[in-house]
């Protein structure tokens, strides 16, 4: 998604363990993007759409889908 900010969100943590839910990402407040997944490059499922709001332009994303897969690509 576009917009008038000066970079892209970056993903600061994410899950790496089946049971890890737990995504960090860092951003502009009022920036707006979507987290798309894949276990194979060609074939991306669309994610939900997140939305930073905290002034310190961080994002805390408790992920309510399984982490399963050995590979994903985000």
């Amino acid at each position: 998604m576009t917009g008038p900010f000066a970079s892209a969100v970056t993903i600061g943590d994410f899950p790496q363990q089946p049971d890890q839910r737990l995504f960090l990402f860092s951003g502009e407040p009022d920036q707006r993007f979507r987290l798309d997944r894949t276990t194979t490059l060609p074939n991306w499922r669309p994610g939900p759409e997140l939305q930073i709001t905290d002034p310190s332009g961080l994002l805390l994303y408790f992920d309510p889908t399984s982490n399963d897969p050995e590979a994903q690509f985000f």
